[in-house]
């Protein structure tokens, strides 16, 4: 038999024989991948009404051996399986083989065709049970693809849920921050606060109590206004003795030396109060007027006392103009009596106070509050200035108008 022609078999057994040779020039793949290859077969076998058919590794095994006579759909599923197309010559040769063999072989002796077809029958319910296994499996990957879909929602879910009680927990503990750092801030200002009070308590008990801040400016504004009065009087007094000239000369000359004496050393004092109260302005007028009542009291003892070693040159009447010079300088310094307390001011007339700037805080002697009102123009909103008086002055007083 030639092996290239299976037409030319004449038993199963030399039809065995050139299938195992096909198999051979397939490049005799395994029964395994054959399997494989056809386990899902159900297509129609061109130019047939047969489908293919799996070939089972163990019924293909038996086929080959010749212990099986295989059925058509089996025998040209192999066939083009190893490469024969359908339709062509060596195609139709093998169909003319399995015809020509099959009325006397399929259906004949124990391992004939009976026992082909319950086998195939058994592949075939093998092929339903794999079928209905893939089918489990297939259900089986769309539940758990079902259930890795859900669980993806529910851990999305949880992650939500999760990160919004996060932003809840971190949301209450910054509250709760913010409350604890003001609260820890208004204890701070507290002990701040308690502490500088301490160490203002302490300054004060270690320093000695000074007077307020307005307290020197009434003082230093009262001995100002008295040294006008004063310095008035000298003037005074400073004419009286030149009327007296000839008459009770060493007692009433020695009253006008004690008068300017006593009058310089104040004028000293309230010039040194106006210093260390760095009052500069009013400190310079009031040295230029001690300076002036200096000069006063060396001519009265000129005039008075004569130098017994040296003639004397000149009258009393040369000091009269020193004690109005000396007068009219204190009484010319403009003095701002503004918010000072001068209540305890010893007054004898107003003229003194010509010139005098006071506001409304000024607390003057009650025996005076009225007339110096009466006597005062508006500056301005509250502050107020002393005029003159009908009189003419100091000079005017004295007689000598």
């Amino acid at each position: 038999m030639d092996a290239l022609d299976p037409s030319q078999a004449t038993t199963p057994e030399e039809l065995a024989e050139c299938l195992r040779h096909l198999h051979v020039l397939a490049d005799k793949p395994s029964l395994r991948t054959l399997e494989s290859h056809t386990i899902h077969a159900k297509e129609l076998l061109p130019g047939t009404n047969l489908e293919r058919v799996p070939l089972r590794k163990s019924t293909l095994s038996d086929v080959l051996a010749g212990r099986i006579f295989p059925r058509k759909a089996f025998l040209l599923t192999f066939v083009e399986a190893c490469g024969i197309n359908p339709g062509t010559n060596s195609w139709k040769l093998w169909e003319q083989a399995w015809e020509q063999l099959a009325p006397r072989y399929l259906g004949q002796g124990a391992r004939g065709g009976s026992e082909l077809e319950g086998q195939q029958a058994g592949d075939e319910a093998i092929q339903a049970t794999a079928e209905i296994v893939a089918a489990a499996e297939r259900r089986a990957a769309e539940v758990l693809a079902a259930a890795d879909s859900e669980r993806y929602q529910i851990l999305s879910q949880a992650r939500a849920a999760v990160a919004e009680a996060r932003e809840a927990a971190l949301a209450a503990a910054r509250e709760e921050a913010v409350r604890i750092i003001a609260a820890a801030e208004r204890r701070a200002a507290d002990i701040v606060h308690k502490a500088e009070r301490d160490r203002d308590e302490i300054r004060a008990r270690a320093k000695p109590p000074v007077a307020p801040p307005d307290a020197w400016k009434g003082t230093l504004i009262a001995e100002v206004i008295t040294l006008r009065y004063r310095a008035r009087d000298l003037a005074s007094a400073v004419h009286s003795d030149l009327q007296h000239f000839r008459g009770r000369v060493s007692t009433v000359t020695g009253a006008t030396e004690g008068l300017a004496r006593s009058l310089e050393h104040d004028l000293g004092q309230a010039a040194e109060l106006a210093a260390r109260h760095q009052s500069n302005d009013l400190a310079s007028a009031l040295a230029v007027a001690r300076q002036r009542a200096s000069e006063l009291i060396k001519s009265i003892q000129d005039v008075w006392n004569p130098d017994p070693d040296r003639p004397y040159i000149g009258s009393g009447q040369s000091i009269s103009p020193m004690a109005d010079r000396l007068a009219d300088a204190l009484a010319a310094y403009p003095i701002d009596a503004s918010g000072a307390n001068l209540k305890d001011l010893d007054l004898t007339d107003l003229e003194g106070l010509t010139g005098v700037v006071w506001t409304d805080e000024t607390v003057w002697p009650d025996a005076y509050r009225e007339g110096i009102s009466a006597r005062s123009r508006s500056l301005r909103s509250g502050v107020f200035q002393v005029s003159p008086g009908e009189g003419l002055g100091v000079l005017h007083r004295l007689g000598r108008g």
